[in-house]
């Protein structure tokens, strides 16, 4: 009646998914900043009015919607997805609004960047667990 588990077989699911995670949380960041670096928000008077605070606490508002994102995918709950993207445009709605063109644009750049590879990481993780399931 005791019967041990066999945790063995989940070791490569568990590193996977803590993989995804370290991409979102670690590296998408930088690579995030490094494609808006190369779009400056311009507001009425032509200068860019960002302060180094607001850029970090994106960062890990970033993060924590990858996290969201990645999550909703290995759970199968994708209406999520939609709900985050719209909770954020409605807080964000009065920057936008505010900001100008250069700014939409840039906030666009920056959150459809971030779920893309949110998305697409977490795509390949299922697929390539499927094929790890199919293989044992």
């Amino acid at each position: 009646m005791n019967e041990a588990v066999d945790f063995s077989k989940y070791v490569p699911y568990f590193f996977v998914y803590l993989v995804s995670f370290i991409l979102s949380s670690f590296f998408y960041p930088s690579l995030i900043e490094s494609l808006l670096n190369r779009f400056p928000v311009l507001f009425e008077d032509g200068k860019i009015k960002i302060e180094n605070n607001k850029i970090e606490l994106g960062k890990y508002i970033g993060i924590l919607e990858r996290a969201i994102i990645l999550l909703s995918l290995y759970i199968n709950q994708y209406s999520l997805i939609p709900m985050l993207l719209t909770a954020k445009s409605i807080i964000r709605f009065p920057e936008v609004e505010k900001g100008g063109k250069g700014y939409v644009e840039y906030y666009l750049i920056g959150t459809l960047t971030s779920f893309f590879l949110a998305l697409i990481t977490g795509t390949i993780v299922i697929v390539y667990l499927k094929i790890l399931e199919a293989n044992l």
